[in-house]
């Protein structure tokens, strides 16, 4: 069976027809990335892909940014609404599963190869333990692995609008300025619908003039280059992302490895993995022996979103 994959950010839109290949192996086709702001609604997303797909499917499995409730959701920083049963009666397939994007992500942990993954701070993954995948992209997304033998179980959750933790003064007052326009989330400080008023605030609280928001791209240029703004503002987002791991390892008992996963993520790489970043994944007061083993890798494999949904689809009807 063809099954459709999809996985439905703030940001962008990407389909894949997924497929065994003779090894067992999921094999990715007519792969195609979309902006999200080129379409009104997901379903003209949708049908563009299928005019131009090589390999009708016959079923699909759409990861999305957002809650699902009865197979449907609406995205949270896009104003789609995803129904699942609505698009198989719209584009005449058998069946169309939608889940949370974090839980496809997931999902995708144990398919891939190790060179899908950069070791962050090497250490143990415990085989019987879960593992949790988690990190900031447009939104920031958290989700739990757990061990199932032969399978594995996958439970979604919010985790990155959880409330976020100041613990240096620098960060204390960032977090005042953000609290003066509202809730201060993980999300907020950490993924990239944030990102402006991060900027903002962290040049106001370092006395700096207010500028033109510069891409990620830049600002990240800017870091290496030295400008103590651009340094704050990474190594802010990059502690906010390890706490935040840390957090969700210790809810969860993820003794089987942390995997941080996002685009933004990707991008604060060299900053996740200075050790006075990962310091901030171990300090957790009693709890820091336990949190200090744990295996953290990021994963930089940009098809794997793909892959988790083509696994979650045969897990939901094996």
């Amino acid at each position: 069976m063809r099954v459709l994959v999809g996985d439905i950010g703030g940001t962008n839109v990407r389909f894949a027809s997924a497929r065994r290949d003779a090894a067992g192996a999921w094999a990715l086709e007519d792969v195609a990335r979309f902006p999200g702001d080129d379409f009104a609604r997901f379903e003209n997303a949708l049908a563009l892909y299928l005019r131009r797909a090589l390999h009708p499917p016959e079923a699909a499995l759409l990861g999305v940014a957002g809650p699902v409730e009865d197979n449907a959701a609406t995205l949270t920083n896009r104003g789609w609404r995803i129904d699942g049963w609505d698009i198989a009666h719209q584009f005449d397939l058998a069946r169309v599963v939608v889940r949370n994007d974090f839980e496809v992500m997931a999902r995708a942990a144990p398919e891939l190869p190790e060179t899908s993954f950069r070791a962050l701070r090497p250490g143990r993954r415990r085989e019987s333990a879960p593992i949790l995948v988690a990190g900031p992209g447009t939104g920031f997304g958290l989700a739990v692995l757990a061990p199932d033998p032969p399978r594995w179980r996958v439970i979604g959750g919010e985790g990155g609008h959880q409330a976020y933790a100041a613990q240096t003064p620098f960060e204390w007052a960032v977090a005042q300025r953000l609290a003066a326009t509202g809730y201060v989330s993980v999300e907020r400080v950490a993924a990239g619908v944030g990102y402006a008023e991060v900027v903002a605030a962290v040049r106001a609280e370092m006395g700096l003039a207010p500028i033109e928001t510069p891409p990620p791209a830049a600002l990240i240029a800017a870091a290496g280059e030295g400008d103590s703004a651009a340094l704050a503002i990474c190594r802010l987002r990059a502690a906010a992302t390890l706490d935040t791991c840390a957090d969700g390892a210790l809810a969860a008992g993820a003794r089987g490895g942390v995997v941080i996963a996002g685009g933004v993520a990707e991008r604060l790489a060299a900053f996740l993995q200075e050790p006075a970043a990962l310091a901030r994944f171990d300090a957790h007061g009693p709890m820091s022996d336990y949190l200090a083993e744990i295996d953290i890798r990021l994963l930089v494999d940009p098809d794997a979103a793909l892959i988790g949904a083509a696994a979650l689809y045969a897990d939901l009807t094996r």
